[in-house]
């Protein structure tokens, strides 16, 4: 446990030290799991019913890295105690691939995010349009 590291910098060269990264349940972390990913550490997470409770697992599946989700207690406890095991694998794609991939998703595609959503604000308006105009 440590407290607060003064200094963007800091705080995340922590993420050397650091082998394996576990979400919080029944609320995901989201800031917290891409700063790991990025870092290159891989992050197990639990995914709930609750929107809250599947951040972790709609970052994961978007970076590829669905068998680092958990639908249960049992999974997720299996996953973790998983790769502490195999040390190979803490040094995998996971850790080896994770900011490529960040890089390259859907999700970090800003542009391509402002236009769907102006795309759907014109669906709306000619909808809403369309309505009041009968």
């Amino acid at each position: 446990m440590r407290g607060r590291i003064p200094g963007q910098a800091a705080h995340l060269e922590l993420y050397d030290r650091v082998d394996i990264a576990l979400d919080t349940f029944p609320y995901n972390g989201a800031t917290t799991s891409c700063e790991a990913l990025w870092m290159g550490v891989p992050v197990v997470s639990r995914a709930g019913a609750i929107h809250a409770a599947r951040m972790g697992l709609s970052l994961l599946s978007n970076l590829d890295f669905v068998e680092l989700a958990a639908e249960n207690s049992d999974g997720f406890v299996a996953i973790s105690s998983g790769l502490t095991g195999v040390p190979d694998r803490l040094r995998g794609p996971a850790r080896r691939d994770a900011r490529a991939r960040m890089t390259a998703a859907r999700i970090a595609d800003g542009t391509g995010l402002a236009r769907a959503i102006q795309e759907s604000y014109r669906v709306m308006w000619r909808r809403w349009c369309e309505g009041r105009s009968g």
